[in-house]
């Protein structure tokens, strides 16, 4: 076996559509170039505000937090929490890992619940059924990221 093959060792440099397609340019430190990022995170900006704009998916940050933390801190810690971050406000990390695994916990449950619904009717509707439930899938998740990002300190998104 030849440690070094050449190009025309290799069945993929064969193939016709291997031969059409533009390689992938990767900078030397295994990212993307800038105009290949900016535009994957332009992409991704815009995703994101589409799937925020679902109903129910966007989570209000001072509300989520306030219903959290409201029976754990003073009135002065939780105004602080709101403004700033739970860590800043004097939380106990502890309690932040509890009350993230409840939010977890609380959103596995409803994905669960969600995925025995639509997988109910079986057969024939079983193909229109699986979007369904891919798509409630990733709205529970993204409800899930953001609740735990704000746990962790994050800014409003």
């Amino acid at each position: 076996m030849n440690p070094d093959p050449t190009p025309g060792d290799s069945p993929e440099a064969t193939t016709p559509d291997a031969a059409k397609a533009p390689p992938v340019e990767i900078a030397g430190n295994g990212h993307l170039p800038a105009p290949r990022t900016a535009r994957a995170v332009e992409t991704w900006h815009r995703v994101l505000r589409m799937a925020l704009a679902m109903p129910g998916a966007h989570v209000d940050r001072e509300s989520f937090l306030r219903g959290m933390l409201k029976k754990h801190l003073t009135k002065e810690q939780l105004a602080i929490a709101v403004d700033q971050s739970p860590a800043r406000a004097g939380v106990d990390p502890k309690l932040i890992d509890s009350l993230a695994n409840r939010c977890i916990n609380t959103q596995t449950y409803q994905v669960t619940a969600a995925s025995f619904v639509t997988g109910l009717p079986g057969g024939a509707l079983m193909a229109a059924m699986v979007p369904a439930d891919i798509a409630q899938f990733y709205y529970q998740s993204l409800i899930l990221c953001q609740k735990l990002a704000y746990l962790a300190a994050a800014a409003p998104i």
